[in-house]
């Protein structure tokens, strides 16, 4: 749950910030570009431009490493934990 918090913020922040790039002149593909030279995600910048928060979604390049790089057992148990996760934010 804290994360999830920590989440907002940050995207109610960079809402904060784009508005405000915004109102100095920059177009909407102008800040949206800012955000993503800053190491924002295109998804996350569109978002953040619509003002629409999206929950935390793993990358599907974090997926394919997990499954190169962890264990079977390791990896069912951590798809265990995920979906619990997902149970109890319902």
């Amino acid at each position: 749950a804290s994360m999830l918090r920590q989440r907002q913020k940050l995207f109610d922040d960079a809402n904060q910030d784009f508005h405000a790039a915004i109102k100095l002149g920059l177009s909407r593909s102008e800040a949206i570009s800012a955000m993503r030279a800053g190491g924002i995600s295109e998804d996350n910048a569109i978002a953040i431009s619509k003002n629409k928060y999206t929950d935390y979604q793993i990358s599907r390049d974090l997926k394919q490493t997990m499954k190169e790089t962890l264990k079977p057992d390791e990896l069912r148990k951590r798809e265990a934990i995920a979906r619990e996760l997902r149970i109890r934010e319902r």
